[in-house]
């Protein structure tokens, strides 16, 4: 189940689903669409039904020889919701205590941070095209994600020669919660100052004192400041 579990969501993340919808959604939602909507499935079946009609629909090669496999994930998964109370409770325990399980759900949690600051930087640097300096969180109208996870603190650093202008501006990530091994108050920082040539040019650090945890993560994290 474990595997099962790990291999549909890599499969999810690759982006092959997303682009395939993209562009053959109206094609395969009306052929499809009579799995989807029925009533005779339970949800995984229907899922199962579903994927082999956009198995047999789609044109793209790539995403056709994923499926087999995808429903192959699903089968585990439906044996698995089929089975007694009991042993389906100790199976789906099983799972959940698996370090491989607890890093992925880790993961999720913590991709909060990548989406947070790369709107921060692309905030910060659509205002300095504008107008050629940098603003605090305030003047750019960003406004951090929510998750009770994490805090997210704004840094500032006025220009000690104007006083008005700044210097730097940034974005610290502060976990509130320990996530597979990966310990609270860990934080993860962005810091861009203004660049005529770059726009801005960051550094983001990780503080903690089991950084190689925190870094696996948010695996893109230091590829924000690249």
């Amino acid at each position: 189940m474990v595997e099962a579990q790990l291999n549909m969501e890599k499969m999810v993340q690759d982006g092959t689903f997303d682009s395939v919808i993209e562009s053959e959604k109206d094609e395969i939602v009306e052929k499809c669409k009579h799995f989807a909507e029925s009533k005779e499935y339970s949800e995984l079946q229907g899922m199962y039904k579903v994927m082999s009609c956009v198995e047999e629909n789609t044109k793209n090669q790539e995403l056709k020889s994923k499926i087999p496999n995808l429903k192959r994930i699903l089968e585990v998964l439906i044996k698995v919701e089929s089975l007694p109370k009991e042993k389906k409770q100790m199976v789906e325990k099983y799972a959940m205590d698996d370090p491989r399980m607890a890093k992925q759900k880790a993961k999720k949690e913590a991709s909060v941070i990548e989406f947070t600051m790369r709107s921060f930087k692309r905030m910060l640097e659509a205002h300095f095209v504008e107008s050629f300096s940098f603003g605090t969180w305030s003047a750019i109208a960003f406004k951090p994600t929510e998750s009770s996870s994490f805090m997210f603190k704004e840094i500032s650093m006025p220009d000690q020669n104007t006083g008005t202008t700044l210097a730097a501006e940034g974005i610290q990530a502060i976990s509130l919660i320990d996530l597979a091994g990966c310990p609270a108050r860990s934080s993860w920082t962005m810091l861009c100052v203004p660049d005529m040539n770059d726009i801005s040019k960051c550094e983001c650090s990780i503080q903690s004192d089991n950084k190689e945890a925190c870094a696996e993560i948010t695996p893109d994290f230091m590829n924000l400041c690249k």
